[in-house]
């Protein structure tokens, strides 16, 4: 709650995959249920390996309201901890990245901030809009703290196959077609695609900062 001037509140938490074959459709667990009683209250991950218990927190609607919310200067955070619960990689997207950030097709967007309410449509092997800053440094060269990152969309909502978000340092706007981002933030096949389990924590936290 430190973090970078801290007043952060947690509001989603996803399990990531951590095998090298899963048989989830991991992206629409993004939309999690319910209204404001289901903010996650503690910093852990989801205990059930059923597809729908994948994830803690409220709905895309809910998610999105409270995002709606906040005013001018406020700013979202995603960091992916350890099965000890060590933060592997922080990484804040700023304010001035959000009116990019916001797109229903970002499974990131939607994950962080209910993208509108609606469903992901999801990118294929392609950049997503908007750029992150990292909090602290990464598992992998380059990712140190205060790097700028692009995040990629690996898979789409409708696809039950590779199925992740990653990230990679980057000091130019994000667009493109991309297979293969050096790190993960949150998804399935943690062990595969170029990552493996020791840079690949087993579940991912999503913040606000509301102002």
């Amino acid at each position: 709650m430190t973090t970078d001037g801290g007043g952060w509140m947690a509001t989603y938490i996803l399990k990531n995959g951590m095998e090298s074959s899963q048989s989830v459709n991991y992206f629409p667990n993004v939309e999690g249920s319910g209204s404001y009683d289901k903010v996650p209250k503690m910093l852990q991950q989801p205990s059930s390996s059923i597809q729908t218990e994948w994830y803690t927190g409220p709905d895309l609607s809910t998610r999105q309201a409270l995002w709606e919310s906040g005013g001018a200067g406020s700013d979202l955070r995603a960091t992916q901890f350890t099965s000890a619960g060590t933060a592997l990689v922080d990484v804040k997207i700023p304010w001035e990245q959000i009116t990019a950030f916001n797109d229903d097709k970002s499974s990131l967007a939607c994950a962080a901030m209910g993208c509108d309410g609606s469903t992901a449509k999801g990118y294929g092997n392609a950049y997503v809009p908007g750029m992150g800053v990292m909090l602290a440094d990464g598992p992998v060269s380059g990712t140190t703290a205060g790097t700028s990152v692009c995040f990629v969309q690996i898979g789409d909502m409708y696809c039950n196959c590779w199925e992740y978000v990653g990230l990679e340092p980057s000091n130019s706007p994000c667009s493109g077609s991309r297979s293969t981002p050096p790190t993960k933030l949150f998804g399935d096949y943690c062990d595969n695609h170029g990552n493996d389990k020791s840079t690949c924590g087993t579940y991912t936290v999503f913040w606000m900062r509301l102002l």
